[in-house]
């Protein structure tokens, strides 16, 4: 924070108060601002977490049934694909789910 007078020689102590005061407010929005966008921030990222989440289950449900695998073994074909490909394992889930891979793409041919 700047202060400029238009007259020269200083300011006095009352006027001093005042100021800090001023600045001690302007710094207090600043921080509640910082602490707010933080917020934001981690609020935006649990919720595409959550949303992952529920994709990869689902893509994990779509190849047992395709499959015909338990579980557990669906979502090692789904991580190990995702794994070897270079795919995050959200993406290889969301393309799952709106049907543009199937189980047959994931297994090996012989």
């Amino acid at each position: 924070m700047n202060l400029f007078l238009t007259y020269p020689g200083g300011i006095d102590s009352d006027s001093q108060t005042v100021v800090q005061a001023m600045a001690d407010v302007a710094t207090i929005g600043l921080l509640q601002q910082r602490e707010i966008h933080q917020a934001h921030t981690v609020q935006d990222q649990l919720q595409h977490a959550l949303h992952s989440r529920i994709s990869i289950e689902q893509a994990r449900g779509i190849l047992s049934e395709q499959a015909h695998l338990d579980l557990d073994d669906a979502f090692e074909l789904l991580r190990s694909h995702a794994r070897d490909n270079n795919l995050k394992l959200s993406t290889l889930a969301h393309h799952i789910v709106t049907g543009t891979v199937t189980a047959t793409d994931l297994t090996p041919r012989t």
